[in-house]
């Protein structure tokens, strides 16, 4: 998922990924069935294999049939990925990216 803006920077997309709840996979934010249509059950956001990439990068994969898009994130749950940021185990080159681009407080 991105949770950046790419209209802010579109060089430094930041994309994160969903991964099914573990007791020991990081917590910092749990995301519900119903949450996302893509979510069917508790899971767990993946910070720490979080990644910037180029706009121009996911469209390419996109043109080429390798990257499949899924729905938007709704904001309300978009905001609690980004508010628990700080907390997360994310690169620091993402959060850098996020913080340049406004979108952290």
């Amino acid at each position: 998922m991105i949770i950046s803006d790419p209209a802010k920077d579109s060089k430094n997309v930041v994309i994160l990924r969903f991964l099914s709840y573990q007791d020991y996979q990081e917590q910092t934010c749990i995301v519900e069935s119903g949450d996302h249509p893509f979510v069917r059950h508790k899971t767990c956001v993946d910070y720490a294999a979080a990644m910037l990439v180029a706009d121009s990068k996911l469209e390419e994969l996109k043109l080429s049939g390798r990257l499949k898009l899924k729905a938007n994130l709704s904001p309300r749950i978009l905001a609690s990925i980004r508010e628990a940021v700080p907390r997360s185990r994310i690169p620091l080159e993402c959060e850098k990216a996020l913080e340049d681009q406004g979108l952290l407080e």
